[in-house]
């Protein structure tokens, strides 16, 4: 006898057990695992595919993802509950409406909603292979401290040694270090790549970055907007991650925007909490400067860009305002002049797909998936699933495995 043919309806999955079936609706079957971290599974992929599955596939899915397989089955009005209340519990890892430090433009969840679904089953996914993880310590750090004393208790929690970090030649160099420390402390950094992420950001949504909430793996995302037409983009990305973190340690997630052409410091606790981790007060009281070299000569010695340097050395009394705005004034022109340099030459960043595809999973989750990958725990599709919004070829995937 041949296989049985069953009757496969559009929008719809059929299950099959022995020569009965039913149909479920498909926009229940992916609502219910969209958030779960069996997305990447062959038997979930194929079944989208092919508008069906086996009960005892989904059964195990169901069973994989924590989620009771009757329910598949449930009325809708019940299964939007429970979506709902799931949604809850997730997007407690990022509030609603931005930490706004000089910000233009607004941003909200729906807007970021399937970037922050990525990374959260990243986090997801890390935490199921590796329970032995402890809680990220920036978690656990006391509150109602001083600026200077959660600086401190931030650089102490993450073992970052900031003498090593200014001796770097370059910003960018500095930039790789500081990641790579966090990653060693489990705290994903991502950045965005266009053509490796779910969803596009809007052109107008200005912000730098947001972090998720996770007791073990928090993250950290940098939005990348236009990198090749911000001038000192690494001195930029550095300041937004301590900025975060200082979010972070603070227990609130949440976007971050600042503008660096204001001229009056922030007064958030998170700003100058990342400022003094940045330039520190002790290491810079009784500092004079007098024209733009000399700033930006701090500015390459401290890993910031100029701006926040001149504002931190405002905040601190050490520039009178005669010369601050006189600086200030420098480097608007010189912002702008940059801008239509690079305007007029069409510069453009050549970006390598593994880079960005790296860039945007993190190094920490992109060397987890390779690592089982090449210990036969996951097969080239899974793997490719897991790091690849979109279909690559199997020479990209074999690039990354030679490479991390």
């Amino acid at each position: 006898m041949g296989k049985t043919k069953y009757p496969v309806r559009e929008n719809m999955i059929l299950v099959a057990l022995d020569s009965k079936y039913t149909y479920i609706p498909k926009e229940v079957f992916v609502m219910l695992f969209e958030n779960s971290h069996i997305y990447y599974k062959r038997d979930y992929i194929k079944a989208l595919e092919d508008n069906k599955i086996k009960f005892s596939k989904l059964r195990d899915l169901s069973r994989e993802a924590g989620i009771p397989y009757s329910l598949f089955f449930a009325p809708i009005e019940k299964v939007e509950e429970n979506i709902n209340k799931n949604n809850e519990i997730l997007f407690t890892g990022i509030q609603e409406g931005p930490i706004a430090i000089a910000s233009r433009g607004d941003i909200r969840i729906r807007d970021i909603n399937l970037i922050v679904k990525d990374i959260q089953k990243r986090q997801l996914f890390l935490a199921k292979n590796h329970r032995e993880v402890v809680p990220n310590p920036i978690l656990n750090l006391r509150q109602q401290q001083t600026s200077t004393d959660m600086a401190n208790l931030i650089i102490k929690s993450l073992n970052l040694d900031m003498d090593k970090f200014r001796n770097y030649s370059s910003k960018d160099s500095a930039y790789n270090y500081l990641v790579s420390c966090l990653e060693n402390n489990n705290i994903i950094i991502s950045r965005s790549r266009k053509g490796v992420m779910p969803q596009t950001i809007k052109p107008g949504l200005n912000f730098s970055g947001f972090s998720v909430k996770h007791k073990k793996y928090p993250a950290i995302f940098l939005h990348s907007k236009d990198e090749d037409r911000i001038n000192d983009p690494a001195g930029r990305r550095i300041f937004t991650i301590f900025l975060l973190l200082a979010c972070i340690a603070n227990k609130r997630f949440a976007t971050v925007s600042y503008n660096q052409s204001v001229e009056e410091p922030a007064q958030n606790i998170e700003y100058i909490v990342a400022e003094e981790i940045l330039m520190p007060e002790d290491a810079i009281s009784g500092t004079r400067i007098d024209n733009i070299n000399e700033l930006e000569n701090i500015a390459e010695f401290f890993k910031v860009t100029p701006s926040m340097a001149l504002v931190r050395l405002k905040r601190l009394g050490c520039i009178d305002r005669e010369t601050f705005e006189k600086i200030f004034e420098l480097l608007k022109n010189k912002w702008k002049n940059d801008s239509e340099q690079q305007s007029k030459m069409g510069f453009k960043f050549n970006i390598k797909d593994t880079t960005r595809i790296v860039t945007y999973n993190g190094k920490l989750f992109t060397t987890e998936v390779i690592n089982l990958l090449r210990a036969n725990k996951l097969s080239a599709g899974d793997a490719s699933r897991l790091l690849f919004f979109k279909k690559k070829s199997k020479s990209l995937l074999n690039e990354l495995k030679e490479n991390i």
